[in-house]
């Protein structure tokens, strides 16, 4: 049996080193597996992307 741990809230923070896709894809990851509440913040485009169950981001 698999047992899979998610956090209810996630606050991700964009390096310059960091691919925006590969973290947009990792949030949704996080939803999958149980996420209620994440932040995506990206300094480099000053915007915030905010992830949670059954809604749009």
């Amino acid at each position: 049996m698999l047992l899979t741990v998610c956090p209810d809230f996630v606050i991700e923070l964009r390096l310059r080193t960091d691919s925006l896709s590969q973290l947009q894809e990792k949030m949704e990851e996080y939803l999958d597996s149980g996420l209620r509440l994440g932040w995506l913040i990206d300094p480099i485009s000053q915007q915030v992307a905010i992830y949670r169950q059954n809604q749009e981001v």
